[in-house]
């Protein structure tokens, strides 16, 4: 909430204006010694439900007593309920059917991805040997191909790379690490892609 009218002491400072010095040793005891004697009282201190101010008057009849005892349970129950696995597969399906903006994206990988990891550095590294040295990382989202990031891209010869760890790429996936799975990954990951005429290569953990 704006207020119209600024703060007195605001710009002012201690060293051109007398009003904002800090409070002198003798006025802080002043200070102390009126709180001792005017102490700040609680309103309700002192006040039982059975006493005769209409501010601590709580008169709820028995049946209105059940009713909020069992509104309160069910509200616990819900808050605190445990979401079984049919629930929690439900939920997720729907958020990965959500498409985000390329916009959240980068925002997203910008703070997650803003520099490659020690792998992706390795990996950068390699395929620059093998490849003639013109790939750039932007697995920071500085680069998408239909909302998909690569971990680095070489403009030239529009070519991305992919630099897979094996957990996030496999055994989080619920993949063992065989080649056969490797290849299956590899088709998948690179069809936006491809879709879009982009080469694509991969560089696994394991083999490097």
């Amino acid at each position: 909430m704006a207020y119209p009218i600024p703060a007195w002491n605001k710009g002012l400072k201690i060293a051109t204006d007398s009003r904002v010095l800090p409070a002198s040793e003798e006025t802080r005891a002043k200070m102390r010694l009126g709180h001792k004697r005017h102490p700040s009282v609680v309103w309700n201190r002192g006040l039982t439900k059975g006493s005769n101010d209409p501010r601590m008057l709580r008169n709820y009849t028995k049946e209105s007593g059940i009713k909020k005892s069992r509104v309160l349970k069910e509200r616990k129950v819900n808050v605190g309920r445990v979401l079984t696995l049919e629930h929690r597969n439900q939920i997720g399906k729907k958020l990965r059917g959500r498409l985000h903006s390329k916009e959240h994206i980068r925002k997203v990988l910008s703070r997650v991805c803003a520099s490659p990891n020690r792998f992706e550095t390795k990996a950068l590294v390699h395929i620059n040997r093998l490849y003639g040295g013109n790939f750039v990382f932007v697995g920071d989202g500085s680069f998408l191909v239909d909302r998909k990031s690569p971990d680095a891209v070489n403009y030239a010869t529009k070519t991305v790379a992919l630099f897979n760890g094996l957990y996030w790429h496999l055994r989080k996936k619920g993949y063992e690490v065989t080649e056969e799975n490797k290849r299956m990954i590899e088709a998948r990951e690179s069809i936006p892609f491809v879709t879009a005429g982009y080469k694509v290569l991969f560089v696994w953990e394991d083999e490097i």
